[in-house]
């Protein structure tokens, strides 16, 4: 089964190559953010989310990787680069390795630029090769209508993200969606480890749609670099 076979995120991933290249038009516009999914009473405090959730990295000021990305200014011409600029700035995230009784899995955190630490994982991150260049994919969910799509590519010469969005139907976002409000109550009320075995399942769900070839909203280009 495809789920039990790439558990791990270590083997050769043929499967990837299915993907189509996320680098063709690109359209203006806003997207959704994603945020830290727990069912928390709202007077939990920082630290004591810090406590309760440090280990999938909420509250870390660094990460195992780090990532700071802005628009790229040779994928635009000038008028639409500031347009961009403007309306979707910089993006920051890293990624938090957590060792899982099933496999080592590497996880997607954003940064809190009010806060200045992460955010709680939102996505469980699977681990490609495109040709010789090392690819980190995410597909997250911010809500029942909308799959957000990070593909983060290591080339010979730069680091370069490429965030989709894609406009899910009722059926397709109900069946995300119920995943990942799960995987909020078992943060709250259980073990993370059961709650990560819900995130990567919701993994897979989401890049079996995105294999099958949809046609995405929005498409923006960043320039990374580590921090």
């Amino acid at each position: 089964m495809l789920k039990i076979s790439l558990w791990a995120h270590c083997g050769h991933t043929d499967i990837i190559k299915l993907m189509k290249k996320l680098l063709g038009i690109v359209v203006l516009g806003l997207f959704l953010c994603s945020t830290f999914f727990i069912n928390s009473s709202y007077s939990d405090s920082k630290a004591e989310l810090k406590i309760k959730h440090g280990s999938i990295g909420y509250g870390a000021e660094a990460l195992d990787y780090n990532f700071e990305c802005l628009i790229d200014r040779e994928s635009y011409e000038e008028s639409l680069y500031n347009r961009l600029v403007e309306r979707m700035g910089p993006y920051k995230f890293g990624y938090k390795m957590y060792q899982h009784p099933k496999g080592n899995l590497m996880l997607h955190n954003p940064w809190k630029d009010n806060d200045l630490f992460y955010e709680g994982a939102i996505a469980s991150v699977y681990k490609a090769k495109d040709s010789e260049n090392l690819r980190l994919v995410t597909p997250t969910i911010p809500n029942d209508r909308t799959l957000v799509f990070y593909d983060l590519q290591f080339k010979s010469d730069k680091i370069m993200l490429y965030r989709s969005s894609y406009k899910l139907n009722a059926p397709v976002g109900n069946k995300f969606w119920k995943k990942k409000v799960r995987y909020g109550e078992l943060l709250t009320n259980d073990t993370h480890d059961n709650a990560l075995e819900i995130l990567e399942d919701l993994k897979f769900d989401m890049l079996e749609y995105i294999f099958k070839g949809p046609e995405f909203e929005i498409s923006v280009i960043y320039s990374c670099k580590k921090w």
